[in-house]
């Protein structure tokens, strides 16, 4: 076969791009105008006349930080008391459901943990210093404390014995520097209102989808997480609260060209099926386990649908604000989940209290989506980040085909130090694979959640 460069394709036709008349972002308000203390957001798009796309629709929510415990009037933090969200805007709600006509395409639980995830991993550094501080998101760096320490940007050392001072500088970095939460407690410091956005696609699989749908009914309910995981604060502060003075769905109204139109009012009419298939994202959280070091078995779940990946993290007991929410406890020897009986990886993460196992765990977590043979990018966390932040990445990829769709199990065993008395916890990212199927056949669209 022979090639030929494109320099020397003289007679060439160009290629036109059969665009939109129309494409124009409209805002749906949610049900509550001004949701304020509301524990539940529900936003609904009944016009089923145009066309939209969910690809490019992103949640707008704005909020304001008040004192815990107060209502009408609400009492404001004052300037400069230290506290913030702990992560980005997605940190706000736990719970996340995706209706396409009335039917519930798409759920998704312990969210703002797996947002804690994903935003590690799925933004490269580029992204998170541009699109992601639209998102309210700035990684937390240092020990991830909100306390003094950690808000110091310099040490002063002290002069060496036998030394002087005169003419030296004595500033270091301090490594503890808590950078991300800075700047987000900058953004909404002085009880000022913040407005941040919630790109679909990043929040729900289905949205991750780039297609238009016409006829369709789109709701999506959102549920607060405990305040006490979406808000960090140094020690002194008193407990906050989060107001959310706005929350609305933006999304595109689309008027395709009359070529495009034609043919996809000729496909809709004539019953044209679209079938959605996309990762979806879970988490979950174990009881308290035991202090002492031994064996530990955490059962996660039983589902039809097929696993992808685990990511498993082990953190202290969240139990108040002045907890940090990162911050993982380096106190396991071994770590293996089993997936319907099989061991993966067929060698366990072993030796982990050492650098050879951390090294080996770390670069496994390097191929979740190729991040480290892409030179172009990588994951926020380096080396040195990921030992306090140690979250171990599981391919469950590869694994015979359920053609009984019976349930799945999925089990993380380890072997743990002991943890000096403070209460511990698995979390556990579960991803897996959905199927979704939209079929126009009728009056109306039918949506069937395979």
């Amino acid at each position: 076969m022979s090639i030929i460069p494109t320099e020397f394709k003289i007679d060439e036709r160009p290629m036109k791009m059969m665009s939109s008349h129309e494409y124009e972002m409209a805002e749906v308000l949610s049900d509550d105008n001004i949701p304020d203390n509301a524990d539940n957001i529900r936003i609904q798009l009944k016009d089923t006349s145009t066309f939209t796309n969910l690809y490019h629709a992103y949640l707008e929510v704005k909020i304001k930080l008040k004192v815990e415990g107060t209502n009408n009037p609400a009492t404001d933090i004052a300037d400069g008391v230290n506290i913030t969200l702990a992560n980005g805007i997605n940190s706000l709600f736990s719970r996340c459901v995706l209706r396409v006509q009335n039917q519930i395409v798409e759920t998704l639980d312990e969210q703002h943990l797996t947002y804690m995830v994903k935003s590690l991993l799925h933004y490269s550094e580029d992204y998170a210093r541009s699109s992601g501080t639209n998102e309210l998101y700035f990684k937390d760096t240092g020990n991830l404390d909100a306390d003094a320490d950690a808000r110091r940007a310099f040490n002063h050392p002290a002069v060496p014995d036998g030394g002087s001072a005169e003419n030296a500088i004595l500033i270091t970095e301090n490594p503890n520097y808590n950078s991300g939460f800075l700047a987000r407690k900058a953004r909404t410091n002085d009880a000022a209102e913040v407005t941040a956005i919630i790109p679909l696609a990043s929040l729900f699989g289905f949205c991750g989808v780039d297609r238009v749908m016409s006829g369709n009914q789109i709701a999506i309910e959102l549920t607060r997480s405990p305040r006490v995981d979406h808000l960090h604060k140094e020690t002194a502060a008193a407990p906050g609260a989060v107001l959310i003075k706005h929350c609305s769905l933006w999304t595109p109204r689309i008027l395709p060209n009359a070529e495009v139109e034609l043919a996809l009012k000729s496909a809709l009419g004539g019953g044209v099926v679209s079938d959605y298939r996309f990762p979806t994202y879970n988490s979950y959280v174990s009881s308290n386990l035991t202090t002492a070091a031994g064996s530990n078995v955490f059962k996660v779940l039983t589902q039809n649908e097929k696993i992808l990946h685990a990511f498993v993290f082990l953190r202290k007991s969240i139990t108040s604000q002045d907890d940090p929410k990162q911050l993982t406890r380096d106190e396991i020897n071994t770590l293996e989940v089993r997936l319907n009986g099989r061991t993966y990886p067929s060698r366990r993460y072993d030796n982990l209290n050492s650098e050879e196992g951390k090294v080996r765990a770390y670069f496994e977590l390097l191929n979740y989506m190729n991040r480290g043979d892409d030179y172009s990018s990588g994951i926020q966390l380096s080396y040195e980040e990921w030992k306090t932040r140690s979250i171990y990445s599981f391919d469950l990829s590869n694994q015979p085909e359920n053609w009984s769709k019976s349930p799945s199990t999925l089990e993380v065993a380890a072997s743990l130090q002991g943890s000096g008395g403070v209460d511990r916890q698995w979390t556990v990212v579960v991803v897996s694979e959905r199927a979704v199927q939209i079929n126009y056949s009728g009056s109306m669209p039918v949506v069937t959640v395979m």
